[in-house]
């Protein structure tokens, strides 16, 4: 029950939080006993993006430290997280992790659903890290405590965010195809091999073929900023796919021309900052895609939510740098923060009206039209917000005259790199 609450407003508060979310690729698996294996970008955001792709119940497996105290163990217990003790959170002294491989044990002989996060960390950058061994051990102590006659099967899920700390982001889920625990193992015994290295292996090649892996760390901000460019001008690709090409040309340029790949970088950090001035985001589309009557009805509506959800938006984001500045909690931090942060807003906006001389009720009211006008606001705020800027003398012309010679000097560049390929 407790489950099922909190998979609905998880599913609820991402959705919030995110300017798009797009899931791809193969369906999921809804019946059987199922090891789903992730990529890890984002501590407590990716998991939440899992669930909206899976319709049956879901455990995970979460690090041990976050199981401290007795209310706080019983709390994630109840919402189907399990612990895994993590070496590198006790350097000092003996893992002992026998009564997780039971559970997950138990729980797939039971036909349910595990989630992992193989990589064992994250980093928030867009690289997979190598990957540990625990998800292969899960899945080969499940069918050989069964004698091989479990039907287990391993679901590869690959995340791409836009930008992995930012509000608004965008978010394309990836799911591979499934694959058999024992027809694996048959083949790696016939061959004579190490089943676990071989069903680790296996995990790698399914993640990496369902993520974007940008080389060089430093290479990272200059992919999103292009990907960002080519979603503004709506090219025709998903998320994944979008990085992933502006990955492998980035690659490129850098070990070709990199003299060219930083008067690029240059141009386009100088494209986001004249954005940032109008407070526009360079993946967003210029040009209005709303019907101009909708627009001029919700405008009233949206401006309200926006100013009234103005301080505690802008507070959230100091707040939660100043607790945790690692890139892959921030934007985990800062929905942790919504979740508190907006709830005692809207008490305070009550409050305020009672202190003023209103009633009861009609405080009550003018708190649930500041909430309605603000889930106006966070979903209709971008074509507002075109409409609002588009007058006279609006710089978007010259916006869209830049990004559009900045597309032009990129779509050269790969021309020339592939016919020097």
């Amino acid at each position: 029950m407790l489950y099922q609450l909190s998979k609905r407003v998880a599913r609820f508060v991402v959705g919030q939080f995110f300017r798009r979310i797009t899931i791809g690729g193969e369906p999921a698996l809804e019946s059987g006993p199922l090891l789903i294996v992730c990529n890890h970008q984002n501590s407590i955001v990716d998991p939440l993006l899992v669930i909206r792709c899976f319709e049956r119940e879901l455990w995970f497996i979460a690090k041990s430290t976050y199981f401290n105290g007795s209310f706080i163990s019983a709390l994630l217990r109840s919402i189907n997280m399990v612990p895994v003790k993590r070496r590198q959170d006790f350097p000092n002294g003996e893992v002992d992790n026998q009564k997780m491989f039971q559970f997950t044990t138990d729980a797939l002989a039971k036909g349910k659903a595990i989630l992992i996060f193989p990589e064992g960390l994250s980093l928030g950058v867009r690289k997979l890290q190598p990957i540990k061994t625990g998800a292969a051990r899960i899945s080969l102590q499940a069918e050989a405590d069964n004698k091989f006659s479990l039907g287990l099967k391993v679901q590869a899920v690959g995340i791409t965010y836009t930008d992995v700390q930012r509000f608004r982001s965008s978010a394309h889920v990836v799911l591979g195809k499934p694959f058999s625990v024992r027809e694996l193992y048959q083949d790696a015994s016939e061959g004579d091999r190490d089943i676990t290295a071989v069903l680790t292996e296996r995990i790698e090649t399914e993640l990496r073929g369902l993520t974007v892996d940008v080389a060089e760390v430093e290479q990272n901000r200059l992919v999103e900023q292009i990907a960002k460019l080519y979603a503004s001008a709506d090219r025709a690709a998903d998320d994944f796919n979008r990085l992933h090409q502006v990955a492998e040309r980035v690659a490129q340029l850098s070990a070709a021309r990199p003299g060219a790949r930083d008067t690029i970088a240059r141009r386009l950090s100088a494209y986001e900052e004249a954005a940032s001035l109008w407070n526009i985001d360079i993946d967003r589309p210029l040009k209005q895609q709303m019907n101009p009557i909708a627009v001029r009805l919700l405008t009233p509506a949206v401006v309200f939510g926006y100013i009234s959800h103005y301080l505690p938006y802008k507070l959230i984001g100091p707040l939660g740098r100043a607790i945790i500045d690692h890139p892959a909690s921030i934007a985990s931090m800062k929905i942790l923060l919504g979740i508190v942060v907006y709830p005692i807003w809207y008490l305070c906006l009550f409050f305020l009206g009672l202190a003023c001389g209103i009633s009861s009720g009609l405080a009550s009211l003018l708190v649930l039209a500041v909430i309605l006008a603000g889930l106006l606001a966070n979903k209709y705020y971008d074509g507002v917000h075109l409409y609002l800027v588009n007058g006279k003398g609006s710089p978007l012309d010259a916006l869209l005259s830049v990004r559009n010679e900045l597309i032009y000097e990129l779509d050269r560049l790969n021309r020339e790199s592939s016919q020097q390929g």
